[in-house]
């Protein structure tokens, strides 16, 4: 029967036999039936973007279980964006709220840094950044007033739990007994390559880098960061953390500077 369709179908595309439609017409399906259809294909198409997304999340609990978990989380919430690669924010809550998963305390912050790979992979990296001219063109009176900006093809994270050793154990199928009450600071960065590299920094880098990322100005720093603003500000420099510099304006809205 498929066999004599797709001839007909083939001959009708020639213009050769009319009676295709009749029959396509005779074999259609219900409305229930191609509802379904549908459904299934949208959940399954959800489900793969999840499992591109949360590729270490799956290793953790494996496929199958991956594969429910997906299901639920798109029926639960669907998806009304246009853009597929915006899909599955809140999924570690989601994970968080399974009672099953209980025995996994740092799967939600496993899932919360596979989506921060995801989102920094597609961020576009800049083709000019913060640089020793750029700060020498700062005066000594501007600079409580200057506010650096963290480069767009990098983002922050920070976990109550030792996130990146975990992290590196599962890429490496290493098993090894961690205290989970560690905290951590992880930058990752936009290779060239599209790769994303995943590093820890100090808590106090961290909360140099966050400031910036806040759009906030240097004399607002906290005080352990204006300690050490030189190492700081030369390290940021030296492996381009920041894009450029604008200055605070007294009612708190920035302006770009000239670069």
């Amino acid at each position: 029967m498929l066999k004599q369709l797709q001839l007909r179908f083939a001959e009708s595309l020639n213009r050769e036999n009319n009676l295709i439609g009749n029959d396509l017409a005779a074999n259609a399906l219900s409305a229930e039936e191609s509802i379904q259809i549908y459904q299934n294909n949208y959940v399954l198409s959800l489900s793969e973007a999840l499992s591109a997304t949360y590729p270490t999340v799956e290793k953790l609990v494996g496929e199958d279980y991956f594969k429910h978990c997906a299901k639920a989380f798109v029926l639960q919430y669907g998806h009304n964006q246009g853009d597929l690669n915006l899909f599955g924010e809140g999924f570690n809550t989601f994970l968080q709220a399974q009672e099953a998963l209980n025995a996994l305390p740092y799967l939600p912050d496993i899932a919360l840094l596979d989506w921060h790979i995801e989102q920094t992979a597609g961020q576009a990296i800049p083709t000019s950044t913060f640089s020793i001219a750029d700060l020498q063109s700062i005066t000594a009176e501007q600079l409580g007033n200057t506010v650096l900006h963290l480069a767009p093809h990098q983002s922050l994270l920070a976990s109550e739990i030792p996130l990146f050793t975990i992290y590196q154990m599962v890429q490496h199928d290493q098993v090894e007994q961690v205290e989970l009450e560690q905290h951590d600071h992880i930058l990752l960065t936009k290779q060239a390559n599209f790769e994303v590299q995943i590093e820890q920094v100090s808590a106090t880098a961290f909360a140099f880098l966050k400031h910036s990322q806040q759009g906030l100005p240097l004399g607002q720093l906290p005080a352990d960061c204006l300690a050490e603003l030189e190492p700081l500000l030369g390290d940021a420099i030296q492996h381009q953390r920041i894009s450029h510099f604008s200055f605070a304006s007294p009612i708190g809205e920035s302006h770009d500077a000239n670069l």
